[in-house]
């Protein structure tokens, strides 16, 4: 790898947020994880011209290689966009109660609701908070999801069942801050 790409520090803007800065390989990192999207906006300086990460040369590659991975551009034989199910990401079938909260601020909401519908038997429970019952894991909901969203839309996503999380342009402070809480013990449980 070029000495000097390694050495470059990148900002991401989130939601209005502006977060890092990162290493070229942390940026990498987040985006094999999805932590970070293609779509999501990095610049080399807080107050700099940001860009989708898709943009940047230094990423293309990355990019491609992760939507080669997670099927994006394929066929299912049902005409659906294939989702990647090797691996980590498989799961037995087992069907899964997932909670799921928005923040959609572009003209994708009515998208998102019935790209929800053809992933499972889903409902509206009140505002932009919906209900899914559905065959696929969290990451494959994120990634099939997130994928008809803009830069300032956004979601997190609780599978009930398998006690998995997922989200889509939260940031990585936000990321690192829910991994914390999710997989630490409770100091003082409350007794009932």
């Amino acid at each position: 790898m070029n000495p000097d790409i390694e050495d470059e520090t990148y900002f991401l803007r989130i939601g209005g947020q502006v977060f890092g800065p990162y290493t070229h390989a942390s940026i990498l990192h987040y985006l094999d994880e999805g932590r970070v999207a293609p779509s999501s906006f990095i610049a080399t300086r807080s107050d700099g011209d940001y860009r989708a990460i898709a943009q940047l040369v230094t990423f293309a590659p990355k990019v491609r290689d992760i939507q080669d991975r997670k099927g994006f551009g394929r066929r299912a034989p049902n005409g659906e966009n294939a989702t990647d199910v090797s691996g980590a990401e498989a799961h037995d079938a087992q069907l899964a109660n997932v909670v799921i909260v928005t923040d959609i601020q572009s003209a994708a909401a009515l998208d998102f609701e019935t790209r929800l519908q053809a992933l499972g038997r889903a409902a509206r429970i009140f505002g932009s908070v919906f209900v899914l019952r559905t065959h696929h894991s969290a990451a494959q909901l994120r990634h099939s999801l997130g994928q008809m969203l803009s830069r300032g839309d956004r979601f997190f996503l609780v599978d009930a069942t398998r006690e998995r999380l997922a989200w889509f342009n939260l940031g990585p402070e936000v990321d690192a801050h829910l991994r914390q809480i999710w997989s630490q013990p409770l100091d003082n449980p409350r007794q009932s």
